[in-house]
């Protein structure tokens, strides 16, 4: 049996390379756990060699009102931060580093159970 060794730290660099070539520039990591934490790296690779990141949450709350017999009501609630290099927000936005962005959401979607 042969075993093929990496440290993690080698993993871990394989695996950006690969989402950096596949992604265009951005690294995704989620876990699933609740409020569904969400970090997004972007590189730029291009034009002004930057790095911009974002750090959102989430969560839904399923079922929370039945306007009528076939329709439910779910709740969205989200939240994310933005943050820029110094070289990312010269180019976009003027000098400096720092926080670039933040959004909140809320959500009503609705579900149609249609009866049988």
């Amino acid at each position: 049996m042969v075993m093929f060794r990496r440290s993690a730290w080698e993993l871990v660099r394989v695996l950006l390379l690969v989402a950096l070539g596949l992604t265009g520039g951005a690294v995704f990591a989620q876990a699933d756990v609740p409020a569904s934490p969400t970090l997004t790296v972007y590189q730029d690779l291009d034009e002004h060699d930057g790095q911009y990141l974002t750090i959102s949450v989430g969560h839904t709350f399923d079922d929370v009102w039945k306007p009528a017999a076939d329709v439910t009501m779910s709740v969205d609630l989200a939240a994310s931060l933005a943050w820029g290099s110094r070289k990312h927000n010269h180019f976009y936005y003027g000098p400096g580093s720092g926080w670039t962005d933040a959004t909140v959401s809320l959500g009503l979607p609705p579900t149609s159970n249609p009866r049988n």
